[in-house]
C-alpha cells in the first residue's frame, strides 16, 4: 500500500494493523485508502477515534525512542537556519552591488528538470564565489527559501540564458524528519476518511508534544537518503519512489 503513502507511514500502519483488526474486524490501510467503502459501516464508525488515538499513540511511543534522531535533527535545522541567514545576507548585498533582482513570488511555474541542483551545508569563501560566479551569468534569482517550524531552509534558483541552478541547504535524512513527515500524512489520511465517511467529530492531529517542536510545517524540506534528495513527505525527487527506511518499532 506504500504506493498511497510514504514507505515509513507504511510501516507506522503495518504495525498496527493486526491489533486494530483484531480489536475493531477492520483493515486498516484500507479503511485509510478507501474511506467511501465505509460510508455506511456503523462498526468503523463507532470505532474511528479510538483507531485515530491508536495510531497518534503509536506515534508518540516512537518519538520516546528516537530521542538521539531528535537532538541530530534539532542540531541539523539550526545549522540550516544559521547558513541560510549567512547566504540570504550576502545575495542581498549582492543583489544591490550587481542590480540583480531577488524575487520571491506566490507561485512560478518552471521546468526542473532544466535546473541542476547544488546542495550545501555551510558558507565559506568557496559558496561566496560561486554564489559570485551563478550570479553574474543570471537575470534573476528565485528565492523559494521553505520553514520548518521557526527554522529556514534556503533554497534559490539561480535563471541564466542557457542555464539555471538551484542552490539548496542540505538537511540530511532523519528518523525524527520521517516521523514528522509520517505525522503529516497520517493527519491528512484521517482528517480525509473522517470527511469522506460523514463522521461529525472534531478532527484531531497526531500531537507534537514529544517532539520538542519539530514538527514538520515545510513543503519542500530537502535531505539526502542513499544518495538522492528526498522531501519532507517522503517521496524522492530523484525516483519514483520514497528514499526513507521504515519506522523503529520502540517494542
Amino acid at each position: 500500500m506504500a504506493e498511497k503513502w510514504s514507505d515509513f507511514t507504511d510501516g507506522i500502519l503495518n504495525d498496527r494493523s493486526d491489533e486494530i483488526n483484531k480489536k475493531y474486524g477492520l483493515n486498516l490501510a484500507d479503511l485509510l485508502s478507501n474511506p467511501g467503502n465505509y460510508t455506511d459501516n456503523l462498526a468503523a464508525k463507532a470505532n474511528f477515534e479510538k483507531i485515530r488515538d491508536d495510531i497518534y499513540g503509536y506515534l508518540d511511543q516512537i518519538e520516546t525512542s528516537i530521542k538521539d534522531d531528535r537532538e541530530e535533527l534539532n542540531k541539523n535545522l539550526k545549522n540550516c537556519n544559521d547558513v541560510t541567514q549567512k547566504v540570504s545576507s550576502f545575495l542581498a548585498d549582492l543583489s544591490k552591488k550587481s542590480n540583480l533582482p531577488i524575487i520571491s513570488p506566490a507561485n512560478m511555474r518552471y521546468n526542473k528538470d532544466a535546473v541542476d541542483i547544488i546542495y550545501i551545508n555551510e558558507f565559506n569563501d568557496s559558496i561566496s564565489s560561486l554564489l559570485n560566479k551563478l550570479a553574474s551569468s543570471s537575470n534573476f534569482v528565485l528565492d523559494s527559501t521553505d520553514k520548518y517550524d521557526d527554522y529556514s531552509i534556503g533554497e534559490w534558483i539561480f535563471f541564466g540564458n542557457h542555464k539555471s541552478y538551484d542552490v539548496n541547504l542540505l538537511l540530511e535524512a532523519n528518523t525524527a524528519l520521517d516521523l514528522d513527515s509520517s505525522r503529516n500524512e497520517i493527519n491528512y489520511l484521517f482528517a480525509n476518511a473522517e470527511f469522506v465517511m460523514g463522521i461529525d467529530n472534531q478532527p484531531k492531529q497526531a500531537s507534537d508534544a514529544n517532539t520538542g517542536g519539530s514538527g514538520s510545517k515545510g513543503t519542500d524540506v530537502n535531505t539526502v537518503s542513499d544518495s538522492h534528495s528526498i522531501n519532507n513527505a517522503g517521496t524522492s525527487k530523484n525516483s519514483d519512489k520514497a528514499g526513507s527506511n521504515g519506522p523503529i518499532n520502540p517494542s
